[in-house]
């Protein structure tokens, strides 16, 4: 954390970058990830697969024959796949492991298929050529195979690959997730490849916590008594033989840290390596927060952009104002997105709505009122500024507009807080 004049400071925003005025008073805080050391990334992945955590190495556990499943994260997560599924697949063919024994599924969840063109680019050319790279399809019923109930009575159903596979290698990034705790490890699993049934019913453990009927704590960075970990966890303990990898990358996408094995020990070792490079403590919240979701892809839509946004209100006072900066060129994220704001003005009829007609993006939609309705919050972004209304949020059409916007409403400008990739940083206050 440190202070600095504006206007050096850039704010990511969809595929370019937004300048902070100079007239902007000096940044409070400015909070940005690292350190990071320069070890080159294929050391780091090697050293990984060396040595993996609770579990041979992949090499060994898996047979030359055997058929395997390897899952990767689609290109919403920052997981650097071009830089391991290459080098991790390579040490598969020198232990004799033949390309078509060896599917690559794209762990979409219920996000929608990537296309030919962003395969190629998210896997890497050697590999599209070399592979069969799949993407899930969580509505394909003759795909998908039930496996069992969690032990919170969610029925869970994956692709099949994954139950015909003699062994699954999970891979993906590891970033904070506002529920979950953190991403990668085991989501690879439970969302990344289940039905669009078990997907709805484990975010809507979600809205049982919220009424007060499921034990436990949720939140980003949190693992221990976390319910719906845990539920994700069981998942990937009742499917064949898993090997996990997983990754930690800087804001330019490169791994400064890798972790492969069992599960969930190479996960938690993964997380802690996060936090030391992306968990920042402020002495106390701000009143301006100033946000940026990290541009493209993670401006995408607001499904997205959402989680910069909860990031970010972590860090304002509840008296104060947020800006967040998220292009959001594909819209809200998903049609009926905008339709839960429009018929939900309490908390009571949010929780009756998602009781009672589930949904993910209600649950987005849920989350994001929440915020907006405790703190006033100023959204740059392509959407329309009747949507941005809608969802409780004023929009502007730029920087400068929203900073004029809340210098109305605090009477003052003061320093920023200033993030400008808030979904990757998870805030702690210290007072």
């Amino acid at each position: 954390m440190s202070k600095t004049l504006q206007g050096t400071i850039e704010i990511p925003y969809g595929r370019t970058k937004l300048r902070v005025p100079e007239w902007v008073p000096d940044a409070e805080d400015i909070l940005m990830p690292g350190p990071f050391d320069d070890t080159e990334p294929e050391v780091i992945l090697n050293d990984a697969l060396d040595n993996p955590i609770d579990s041979q190495p992949v090499e060994e556990m898996f047979s030359p024959g055997d058929r395997l499943l390897c899952v990767i994260p689609d290109m919403t997560r920052r997981a650097a796949v071009s830089s391991y599924l290459p080098l991790l697949l390579k040490r598969l063919e020198e232990a004799g492991h033949l390309p078509q024994d060896i599917n690559i599924l794209v762990g979409l969840g219920i996000h929608r298929p990537m296309k030919v063109e962003e395969l190629a680019e998210h896997v890497g050319q050697w590999v599209k050529d070399r592979y069969s790279v799949i993407n899930h399809d969580p509505d394909n019923a003759d795909e998908l195979s039930y496996i069992g109930d969690t032990p919170g009575g969610i029925p869970v159903s994956v692709n099949s690959m994954a139950v015909r596979a003699d062994g699954i290698i999970l891979t993906g990034g590891v970033t904070y997730h506002y529920f979950a705790g953190y991403g990668g490890g085991r989501k690879g699993i439970l969302p990344g490849i289940a039905s669009r049934q078990t997907c709805i019913d484990n975010h809507k453990l979600v809205v049982r916590w919220r009424r007060g009927e499921l034990n436990g704590e949720l939140g980003p960075g949190v693992l221990m008594g976390n319910p719906i970990h845990e539920q994700m966890l069981w998942a990937c303990s009742v499917l064949p033989r898993v090997f996990s990898l997983n990754v930690v990358t800087d804001p330019d996408g490169r791994v400064f840290h890798a972790s492969a094995g069992e599960v969930a020990s190479a996960h938690q070792r993964a997380c802690k390596a996060l936090d030391r490079a992306f968990r920042k403590t402020l002495e106390k919240k701000g009143k301006l927060v100033l946000a940026g979701a990290g541009g493209w892809p993670k401006d995408l839509n607001f499904v997205q952009a959402h989680k910069s946004l909860y990031s970010a209100h972590r860090a304002v006072d509840e008296e104060g104002v947020v800006i967040l900066a998220a292009s959001c060129d594909d819209g809200a994220g998903h049609p009926d997105m905008m339709s839960w704001f429009r018929k939900c003005k309490t908390d009571g009829q949010w929780l009756r709505a998602l009781d009672s007609r589930y949904q993910i993006n209600g649950q987005t939609a849920y989350s994001t009122w929440l915020r907006a309705n405790r703190t006033k919050t100023c959204l740059v972004s392509e959407l329309s500024p009747a949507d941005v209304l809608a969802m409780g949020m004023i929009p502007c059409g730029d920087l400068k507009e929203a900073l004029g916007k809340a210098e109305k409403i605090l009477g003052e400008l003061p320093g920023p807080v200033v993030m400008p990739d808030a979904g990757d940083i998870l805030v702690d206050v210290s007072s």
